[in-house]
This record gives structure tokens, sequence and C-alpha cells, in this order.
């Protein structure tokens, strides 16, 4: 039998399955990118953020998502509340294709 000798297992995960990656990490307001919204205000709305779903008091990286609207979601963190708005070229651009 192996003897660790008091060190960890390398093959053991150091994140435990009931964590995510993204709340382990702190980001700035920056680095909150708002990629795309579901909006339905009556079953609740979903915001595509850095790749990832997220739905209203779910946290980004140290940020709980208070409100999720048709083009913006609003994020705190501790007493700060900001306000991340999808990028305006993307809707012209998605607008233009659907008018085609």
């Amino acid at each position: 039998m192996y003897d660790n000798g008091g060190r960890r297992d390398p093959f053991l995960s150091l994140i435990a399955d009931s964590v995510s990656v993204s709340d382990l990490q702190e980001l700035s307001v920056e680095g909150v990118k708002l990629e795309g919204i579901i909006y339905d205000p009556l079953q609740g709305s979903l915001a595509i953020v850095n790749g990832e779903i997220y739905r209203t008091g779910d946290l980004i990286g140290g940020f709980e998502v208070k409100e999720i609207g048709e083009n913006f979601i609003k994020i705190a963190q501790e007493d700060a509340l900001y306000t991340v708005k999808l990028p305006i070229d993307d809707l012209k651009k998605d607008n233009q294709l659907n008018r085609k």
C-alpha cells in the first residue's frame, strides 16, 4: 500500500463537486460579459454571462444577479449595484438578420 507521507492525493480534485468553478473566481464588473438574454417575465428570465446560464439570485464570481431585463442585468456586490447591458452592436446585427 502506498504511503502518502501526509501529503494530499494528487489525483483527487481540489474542487468539491457541488461548487461551480465560476463561484470560486472573483470577477471585476469589466469581466462580466453579458452575451444573451432569454426574457420571460412570467416564468423567469435567463442571462448568458461568460458562456454560462444564470437566473435571478445566482452568483457570478462574487456578484449576485438581482434583475434580468430585456437587454440588461443588474448585479450586486456588497452595497454596490451595477447594470450590465447587452452590446448594442450585436442587437443591431441581430435585428438586421431578422428583417431579411
